[in-house]
């Protein structure tokens, strides 16, 4: 439906590297988001939101969706982003952690399967799974600029 700018993992202990996660219970909003926890070593928990697929099958939020409003969108979540952040961090108890780049980068080659999974799944049912992740790579650089 939509992406932000990076990725947090929200835990109790930092997570500075892809074996930091291992055996964590982290919960994702999307199945694909269970997919990559598993492939990072974490037990992805699934906690869908069950009204969006029911609406989206009914073409309830098709006007409020989709390249239509993907700058608004990303302009709006930006806007957000960095005052909520600075909310979490007026708390003492929140830490904030950067993974190293070497790191990101391994959990990022173990996201590979991830993918795969992705594109057979939406084969079986007659979608090309790969241009529609070439699609959303090119939106987001093009919108990135």
């Amino acid at each position: 439906m939509h992406v932000q700018q990076g990725f947090r993992f929200q835990t109790k202990d930092p997570v500075l590297k892809m074996e930091d996660l291992k055996g964590m219970r982290i919960r994702a909003a999307s199945r694909a988001g269970v997919w990559l926890l598993e492939a990072l070593g974490a037990n992805g928990a699934g906690l869908p939101l069950t009204e969006i697929p029911p609406a989206l099958s009914k073409g309830v939020i098709d006007d409020n969706s989709g390249r239509n409003i993907a700058r608004w969108a990303g302009e709006n979540w930006i806007a957000i982003e960095v005052p909520g952040r600075k909310v979490v961090a007026s708390k003492p108890k929140n830490k904030f952690h950067t993974i190293p780049l070497a790191e990101a980068e391994k959990m990022k080659n173990a996201a590979q399967p991830v993918f795969d999974r992705y594109y057979a799944e939406m084969k079986k049912v007659g979608v090309d799974g790969e241009a529609l992740v070439a699609d959303a790579r090119a939106m987001i650089d093009k919108y990135s600029k």
